[in-house]
């Protein structure tokens, strides 16, 4: 019987996780739950990012597309995607406070968290309802062991450009998001032009998409300048799972920039060998990661590029000793047609059965 070939892994000592061989990711990243290793590696490698970018911003330099002092972080890793049901917003706020504490305590900077407002906004996505509340309890619950200057560098405020004051450093939009009937992009633009083109701005997870109201109609005015702003901001890290248009597996490629590198186009190959036969055969799942392209940190990919890479990537060769089916097969496999008696069987079948009700109610 020919070798099964699993997964090549290599040892990230620093973090102590397991990563595929020759990429940045751990294996299986599309399941859920994360270890703790996971999870921390890659808010490590997140807020690393994050720091420099931020640290580069308050020294007045211009490094890849960092040319000005608003940047948005998205990590869209299945515990940090809304738009799925296993989302933890407690990863997402173990990510804020590493990000908070790394710049409030060890840089001594003054941070100011800022959320969307229930009262402000009349109501709030499910993703961030609830959001500024759990931040301010863990602010209580810490407090009483933080010294007394970092009590006073990390704030927690609403959204607006009237909870802005000339004495913090840093600001953390935390997951700024349009819904429909409230609407949050023209909250955050103005609160960039009051904090002004010093300080710097990070938008983490923001989704600043145009979201149509109740009667699917698109709110005019301003759009255009809406659009240019969102699209303007510079994308100081980004981790973007890729999947087929309309689904959620499998998982194709990622899309990865962590400042101050260039934006890394990752395609996912997948081979299944089935071990036994019957209710005893056993799938192993091998997976690697291709480096399919690169775009400066100047000029991001646009959807197009990125769907175009991954739908013409090819693939070399198949692993040595592979039995089973690729990613790209899977994908096309039409589903096996359940069986069917023949239409010659099937109408005197048919008869007899009627044939044979007919009798028995004459009874």
């Amino acid at each position: 019987m020919c070798a099964v070939p699993f997964t090549e892994l290599e040892l990230d000592e620093e973090h102590g996780v397991q990563l595929v061989k020759n990429s940045r990711f751990t294996p299986r990243i599309n399941q859920s739950p994360m270890s703790a290793h996971e999870r921390a590696f890659y808010t490590d490698t997140m807020n690393t990012a994050l720091v420099t970018a931020i640290d580069d911003v308050r020294q007045g330099k211009v490094n890849g597309s960092t040319c000005k002092n608003v940047m948005s972080a998205t990590v869209l890793l299945p515990e940090l995607n809304p738009a799925l049901d296993i989302y933890d917003r407690r990863f997402l706020i173990k990510v804020i406070w590493d990000l908070v504490m790394r710049l409030a305590d060890d840089r001594a900077l003054t941070v100011q968290m800022m959320t969307q407002s229930a009262t402000q906004f009349g109501g709030l996505p499910l993703s961030v309802a609830g959001l500024q509340k759990t931040l301010a309890a863990d602010i209580r619950a810490s407090s009483e062991s933080w010294s007394e200057g970092l009590r006073t560098r990390v704030r927690l405020a609403d959204l607006g450009p009237e909870h802005v004051t000339d004495d913090v450093d840093v600001f953390i939009f935390v997951s700024p998001t349009n819904a429909q009937g409230a609407p949050v992009v023209e909250q955050v633009m103005s609160t960039v032009e009051r904090i002004g083109s010093e300080r710097p701005i990070l938008l983490i997870n923001p989704r600043l998409g145009e979201v149509p109201s109740h009667s699917g109609v698109m709110q005019v005015q301003g759009r255009r300048e809406r659009l240019d702003f969102v699209g303007q901001i510079p994308r100081a890290f980004v981790m973007e799972l890729l999947y087929k248009s309309g689904t959620w597996y499998p998982l194709r490629g990622i899309l990865f920039r962590a400042y101050p590198g260039d934006f890394e186009l990752w395609k996912r190959w997948q081979d299944i060998t089935v071990l036994g036969a019957g209710v005893q055969a056993e799938k192993i799942m091998r997976e690697e990661f291709e480096l399919l392209h690169t775009w400066p940190a100047s000029s991001p990919p646009s959807r197009t590029e990125i769907s175009d890479h991954i739908q013409n990537a090819s693939r070399a060769s198949l692993p040595a000793n592979y039995e089973g089916s690729s990613d790209s097969d899977m994908s096309t496999a039409s589903p096996t047609p359940p069986s069917s008696v023949p239409i010659t069987f099937a109408v005197p079948v048919a008869i007899f059965s009627a044939a044979l009700l007919y009798f028995s109610l004459l009874k």
